[in-house]
C-alpha cells in the first residue's frame, strides 16, 4: 500500500463489521458476496428479502443489527471498488488496510474479478434523480401502547424531510417515523454515506 491512499476509513462500524467478517466461516462468503454484487446497482433495494435476512441471522448466528451492518459494509466495500474502478489486486490491497483476514480478502477479490466490470457498467447506466434535501424538521413522539398500562410507552422519532427537485418550486414534504431500532439502522446507513462522501472531499 506504499504510495497509495487508503480508501477505507477506520470507523467504529467498519471495524466492527470487519470483526464479524473475520469471524465468519470463509466458505459461507462466496454466495453472500455474489448476491450482494448482483443487487448492487439497484437503487433503494436490498440484496435479500425479509425472510432471507431472518434465515441469514440464524445461519450466521448474528443479531439483526450485526447482520444489517455486515451487509451494508460489504455493499460499501464493493461500491468503493466500483467508484474507483479498482482491479481485483488493488481491491484486495485496500481491504488489507481494514484488517480483513487474508482468506476473506481472497474471496472479495475473486468475486470482484468475476463481476466487477459488469457492476461498474450497470452503475454507470443507472439513472439518478436530482433531488436535494431542502430542510429537515423532527420531533419525539410517545404513544401509550395500552391505556390500562401507561408505563408501556412506544417512543418514536418523527422526521419531516423537505425534498426539492431543481432550484424552482417549493419542496415536497415527506414524513417518516422511526422506532428506536429503525433509527439505529438509519444511523448506520448515514455513517456509511458519510464515509463515502469523505472519500470524495
Amino acid at each position: 500500500m506504499s504510495g497509495e491512499e487508503a480508501l477505507f476509513q477506520q470507523t467504529a462500524n467498519i471495524k466492527h463489521a470487519v470483526g464479524i467478517l473475520n469471524g465468519l466461516e470463509p466458505a459461507r462468503l462466496p454466495k453472500l458476496l455474489q448476491r450482494i454484487l448482483a443487487k448492487l446497482h439497484v437503487q433503494n433495494g436490498s440484496a435479500f428479502t425479509d425472510e432471507e435476512n431472518e434465515a441469514l441471522q440464524g445461519a450466521l448466528e448474528l443479531s439483526h443489527d450485526d447482520l444489517s451492518l455486515l451487509l451494508s459494509t460489504i455493499s460499501f466495500f464493493f461500491q468503493t471498488a466500483a467508484y474507483n474502478q479498482l482491479s481485483p489486486k488493488a481491491f484486495s490491497q485496500q481491504l488489507l488496510t481494514t484488517g480483513l483476514a487474508e482468506e476473506q480478502r481472497e474471496f472479495f477479490g475473486k468475486a470482484w474479478a468475476a463481476k466487477g466490470a459488469e457492476v461498474v457498467g450497470k452503475l454507470r447506466d443507472r439513472s439518478f434523480f436530482h433531488t436535494r434535501l431542502a430542510n429537515v424538521n423532527w420531533g419525539l413522539h410517545v404513544q401509550v401502547a395500552d391505556s390500562s398500562r401507561t408505563k408501556l410507552a412506544q417512543p418514536t422519532a418523527a422526521f419531516e424531510f423537505g425534498l426539492a427537485k431543481g432550484a424552482e418550486g417549493p419542496p415536497q414534504n415527506v414524513h417518516v417515523e422511526f422506532t428506536h431500532q429503525e433509527l439505529f439502522e438509519f444511523y448506520n446507513q448515514l455513517e456509511t454515506v458519510q464515509a463515502q462522501l469523505d472519500q470524495l472531499s
